[in-house]
């Protein structure tokens, strides 16, 4: 098959098409599937979550690990410490300082940065594969310039509207420390008939005006009540 003459955004309809062909029977329009994410409120981060944050300066070759439980109440997280190893400049100026905007609440939960149409342009953009199944794909265009927001894609599930993956650049960072910081956020359905789903993987790099490159990924994964009985930590990752 060739694509001789065709634009870009043909092609990647065309793409779409044969996707829809080949996954039987969507249920949802672009639009239906759009409006029935917008129509959900909260979901996809659960309050209790074992975090494994994986994190390197390759301008540096250094690199650090570290698990723990984090607790969400009210946009806000607390962690307790499970382990961590590795390089201690990695852990105090990668690790520490994300787990810091998390605590205060910066690092993007709330109203003031949600994925609503008071937050931004929605565009289709068309169909593409993930994991293994088919994903709608929406441009967001931030309507203003607010920490929290970014400018990327959204993928939602066609027949549920359930968030699949979220991708972009910050439009402006949430610290001094950060010049410019790219995300990308996987989910999972953990069960189809009730919506349900949880944020699976976090990525993000980010150029930071200290150490330079700096590059993270974080799994997330649901935790047993038992595994948060030992309190709150604060400043894990800061340790020599």
């Amino acid at each position: 098959m060739r694509f001789v003459g065709m634009s870009t955004e043909s092609v990647y309809r065309l793409a779409g098409l044969l996707l829809l062909a080949a996954g039987a029977g969507l249920a949802a329009t672009p639009e239906e599937a759009l409006e029935q994410f917008l129509g959900r409120s909260g979901g996809g981060y659960d309050s209790r979550m074992e975090l494994e944050i994986e994190a390197n300066l390759p301008g540096l070759h250094r690199s650090a690990k570290l698990r723990a439980v984090r607790s969400s109440e009210a946009g806000r997280s607390r962690f307790q410490m499970l382990e961590s190893e590795g390089d201690a400049r990695v852990r105090r100026e990668v690790i520490a300082r994300y787990l810091a905007l998390e605590e205060e609440g910066e690092a993007g939960a709330g109203p003031a940065s949600a994925i609503s149409p008071a937050n931004y342009k929605f565009r289709y953009q068309g169909m593409a594969g993930y994991g293994g199944q088919t994903a709608y794909v929406y441009r967001l265009d931030p309507k203003r310039r607010r920490t929290g927001l970014f400018k990327g894609e959204l993928w939602l599930d066609p027949e549920t509207g359930v968030v699949l993956r979220e991708w972009g650049r910050f439009v402006k960072s949430p610290s001094w420390f950060v010049k410019h910081l790219d995300f990308v956020r996987d989910f999972s359905m953990e069960r189809r008939d009730e919506r349900s789903w949880v944020v699976r993987r976090l990525i993000v790099t980010a150029d930071t005006r200290l150490v330079g490159r700096a590059e993270m990924t974080i799994w997330f994964a649901r935790v047993a009540p038992e595994q948060v009985a030992g309190g709150a930590m604060s400043g894990v990752a800061g340790g020599q």
